[in-house]
């Protein structure tokens, strides 16, 4: 029996490296569920993604430090026309509203204000996505920080891939010594 054992291991040795390639991360939804049809349909029909990125803008200068560029001043939406003007020209996205189109998107503060960038791709994309965008995105004298599903979601998939990496690095040799 541990013969063979060890032959169907040592027969499977050459195939663990094409594991990565057939398994897939993910598996929050199901593409045969209704809502994730209908989010297919709508996004095929009307452009629509319900994963949009939020691109936070702040003025690093604390008020009473220096001078203050406030969110309702020309010069901060200039900032972050200029910090956006790579994003808007990518082919993955949709649309960008920034507080000059929506002055909502600024904070009573003074200090903040955020840009909404509709992707064109599927959610299922914001892997391929997300790197686009943050390489597109120019650096001005504003902080910048970027939000949304997508992020949330690559940041659970990344912490989840080294979990279980690291699951199965400890349970292994335990696995191993049990069927020895």
């Amino acid at each position: 029996m541990l013969g063979v054992w060890t032959l169907l291991l040592v027969a499977a040795l050459p195939l663990a490296p094409q594991v990565f390639r057939v398994l897939e991360p993910g598996g929050f939804t199901s593409p045969r569920l209704e809502v994730h049809r209908v989010d297919d349909l709508v996004a095929q029909h009307f452009g629509y993604n319900p994963s949009s990125l939020v691109v936070i803008f702040r003025s690093p200068t604390p008020p009473g430090v220096g001078e203050l560029l406030r969110n309702d001043d020309p010069r901060f939406l200039s900032e972050i026309d200029r910090a956006l003007e790579r994003v808007r020209l990518l082919d993955a996205v949709a649309g960008v509203s920034t507080p000059r189109e929506n002055p909502r998107q600024a904070s009573s503060d003074g200090r903040t204000a955020f840009a909404v960038v509709a992707l064109r791709d599927l959610p299922q994309a914001y892997r391929e996505v997300l790197p686009k965008i943050e390489a597109a995105l120019q650096q001005t004298t504003l902080q910048q920080f970027i939000t949304g599903a997508p992020v949330f979601y690559d940041d659970i998939q990344a912490v989840t891939e080294r979990d279980l990496r690291r699951a199965e690095v400890i349970s292994l040799p335990f696995a191993a010594l049990a069927l020895l």
